[in-house]
């Protein structure tokens, strides 16, 4: 179903075993025991482990057992009024299933359904009309993807007014829980991602990035003459920074 809140249609589930291409259950969300919501978009559901993975239209997300359909849990409310509207991608990884919506990035435990952990991005007053507890929020319905326990994802909307809304940025976030790792004051669309690196595709300029860990620079130097066996060595370098925003710089901060 899509789009049908208030339907008393309400969507189908269908679960079909693709070996042999036969259907092991169909039935209608409103028919099911303890089903009450209806599913947002088809296209924002996911599957992973044995479990499918639904977003509703009433800010709800529900899980699904593969194999019979049968409703395994139903989270937590996440937030009124923009909550209740999600963004077209979805994901999952490291136990949790992402949903990404106007209000940010939600996490529920794949298992129970509880919510592990809440990421938003704050907007100066006024600057969006979206909000997540009375706060003004950018929103999330980029396209996200997950590499060694680090979620990558831009701020993003269902239609983008042209020119597109100011603050809107790229950010890595700790899968763990939930907290920014670092933030890039441009909206990106991550790509390829491969040995430590990812493409990401500026929708402020039309350029194309590559991110990862930087070029580097390091020097030693020991004694230039020979010491005597037992004799104490003090050896001295530094590590400095090749890439263009730092270049020359400590590679490595006082703090770190």
């Amino acid at each position: 179903g899509r789009f049908v809140y208030g339907n008393v249609d309400g969507g189908y589930l269908r679960g079909w075993d693709y070996n042999k291409g036969v259907q092991l259950y169909w039935f209608n969300f409103t028919e099911t025991e303890n089903v009450t919501e209806t599913p947002f978009n088809p296209g924002t559901c996911l599957s992973d482990h044995g479990t499918y993975f639904c977003v509703m239209e009433n800010g709800y997300v529900e899980a699904f057992r593969e194999t019979d359909g049968k409703l395994l849990w139903k989270s937590p409310y996440t937030d009124y009024p923009w909550g209740e509207f999600w963004g077209y991608y979805q994901a999952s990884g490291d136990g949790l299933f992402l949903a990404f919506g106007y209000t940010g990035v939600y996490a529920f435990n794949e298992t129970t359904g509880a919510i592990a952990w809440h990421f938003a991005a704050p907007a100066p007053a006024f600057e969006t009309p979206y909000t997540y507890n009375g706060t003004s929020v950018y929103s999330f319905t980029g396209t996200p993807l997950i590499a060694n326990h680090i979620l990558y994802v831009d701020n993003n909307e269902h239609t983008p007014s042209s020119p597109y809304t100011r603050g809107w940025s790229t950010y890595a976030v700790n899968m763990s829980d939930g907290s920014l790792i670092w933030k890039l004051d441009e909206p990106m669309i991550a790509g390829a991602m491969s040995d430590g690196y990812t493409t990401l595709g500026g929708e402020y300029d039309g350029t194309m990035y590559v991110v990862g860990k930087g070029m580097s620079e390091t020097t030693i130097q020991g004694p230039l003459t020979a010491i005597a066996q037992g004799q104490s060595v003090v050896l001295t370098g530094a590590v400095t920074d090749l890439t263009p925003a730092n270049l020359g710089k400590p590679c490595i901060s006082d703090a770190s």
